[in-house]
This record gives C-alpha cells, sequence and structure tokens, in this order.
C-alpha cells in the first residue's frame, strides 16, 4: 500500500498556543458550508461519545462493518456488545466504514449511524452522511499526520450540543493523555498507554490547536498536492476513486523509483 504523506508532523512540541478549541470549530465550520464540527481527541473516543449520545446498554447491538480492525471492536465493545453488520438483524446502532476514501453503502433501517470516514480526505461537506448517519467521524491524525486529533461532523445543531455536553464531560484526564501522548515520541510503552486509556478522554485540550489551524488554512493547497499524486499513480496502475473525498492511502504496490518520484511532489 502507498501511503501519500510520507512527511508526518508526529511530535508534539510544546508551547503557548493561540487558538482556542472554539477557533478550531468555528473555522472548520466557515471552511464546510452548513456543518456542525466537533473538535475531539481522538477518533476512537469521538466513536463512544457518538454511541453513548444513543443511550445505549451494555446488551444494546452496535453493528459494524465485517474484517474492521481489532480496535474497533474493542472500541465498541466498552459500552455495547458489537457485532458484524448484516441485513437479518434490528441493531440498536451502526458504524459504516467509509474506508480510504470509498463509500460503503449499507442498505439498513438502523436509525443510530455512524459514519467512519476516519481516513478520508472530504472536498466538501456536500460529501457528508452519504449512509444517512447522526454523525461522522474524521482522524486528524490520519489526514494530516499531526499528534493526535479528530472531527465528528453531526447531522444538525441538537445533536451538535448533545455530543459537545458529553465531550466536555471528559476532560478530567485530557493533560495526562496529552503528557503521555509526548512521552510517547520517546518511548514505546508510554504509546502502550495511551492507546489503552484513549476511548476514557474525549476532550482535545489546546496542546496542539495552532497546528490543526495551520493545517486546514492550507487545506485547498492539500488537496491539490494528493491530487496531483494520484494524477502521477495513474500513470502507473488503473484505480477509482470517488470525485467528493480522497483516500489517505492507495491498496497498491509500487517500486522505489515510482515511490521517489512521488515524494518530490510533497509539499507538507
Amino acid at each position: 500500500m502507498y501511503n501519500f504523506w510520507p512527511y508526518r508532523q508526529k511530535k508534539i512540541k510544546f508551547h503557548l498556543n493561540k487558538k482556542k478549541i472554539d477557533d478550531v470549530e468555528n473555522f472548520i465550520k466557515n471552511k464546510f458550508i452548513n456543518s456542525y464540527p466537533l473538535y475531539f481527541s481522538s477518533g476512537r473516543s469521538a466513536i463512544v461519545s457518538c454511541l453513548k449520545s444513543f443511550n445505549l446498554k451494555r446488551e444494546s447491538i452496535v453493528g459494524f462493518s465485517p474484517y474492521s480492525n481489532a480496535c474497533i471492536f474493542r472500541t465498541l465493545g466498552n459500552i455495547s456488545t458489537p457485532m458484524a453488520l448484516n441485513k437479518e438483524k434490528d441493531f440498536d446502532a451502526c458504524l459504516i466504514h467509509n474506508q480510504w476514501g470509498y463509500l460503503q453503502k449499507f442498505d439498513t433501517n438502523c436509525e443510530n449511524i455512524i459514519e467512519d470516514s476516519i481516513d478520508s480526505l472530504i472536498l466538501n461537506s456536500k460529501t457528508l452522511f452519504q449512509n444517512n448517519g447522526k454523525y461522522e467521524i474524521f482522524s486528524l491524525s490520519k489526514i494530516f499526520g499531526i499528534p493526535f486529533g479528530a472531527i465528528v461532523f453531526c447531522k444538525n445543531e441538537d445533536l451538535l450540543l448533545k455530543l459537545k455536553l458529553i465531550r466536555d464531560n471528559q476532560k478530567q484526564y485530557s493533560n495526562m493523555q496529552i503528557f503521555l501522548k509526548y512521552l510517547s515520541n520517546f518511548s514505546k510503552i508510554a504509546d502502550g498507554y495511551w492507546q489503552l486509556g484513549e476511548t476514557y478522554n474525549a476532550y482535545p485540550g489546546n496542546a496542539i490547536n495552532d497546528l490543526i489551524f495551520k493545517n486546514f488554512i492550507n487545506y485547498d493547497q492539500i488537496v491539490e498536492d494528493r491530487l496531483e499524486k494520484i494524477k502521477i499513480m495513474e500513470n502507473f496502475i488503473n484505480f477509482k476513486i470517488d470525485k467528493n473525498r480522497l483516500p489517505i492511502i492507495l491498496p497498491i504496490k509500487i517500486n522505489e523509483i515510482q515511490k521517489k518520484e512521488i515524494i518530490k511532489l510533497n509539499k507538507f
């Protein structure tokens, strides 16, 4: 598989951030017209918070896309009973994974749908909620290559206010989580503790707000950069992508010479 972003901004550098959480969310709201975005500490904490907004119980059945990563199964299992999606079962909630920019259409009567577009880069707000979801999640760490962070687009303002209350009540471990993420620059053990405690803290804090803001300011250039790389890839192999969202990874094999040609185009 080829990752479009060889340069990653994974290390946390502690400094005074001028931008606040509201600044990040307001910028995204203005960037994507008629949207209701919320900034979270990670994709997995966002999934758990969305599920909590549905008032699920431990015995509630949550459907998820077959062959999903094991971390998804563990995340859903924190507050529900996960089960692979199928048309024969009535689910209390569903998590549909739009992997690598490819929309996964699933015919279901499920009323509480979360669209997991964690590794997709959307071009506009019109592409949101293709499965009639109440929430759609995007990972900032996967899209921009930054240390952590996720954005949840809510279907309406009522859902946003409900989810914001859940997020803001999960910030007692925020500083500890950010410090663990900083230590993970030097220690695999610290990174392991971050992974284990990731879903317990949804509040993102302010540690990398300036970095996120910088990436969203460059959003159009990032999209252009990715489109240029996709155009080069099309010289090597035939593949299809969605017109309104782009992948962070293409599941193809390329040689080292081809990879170097693509890396030359990387601007961010």
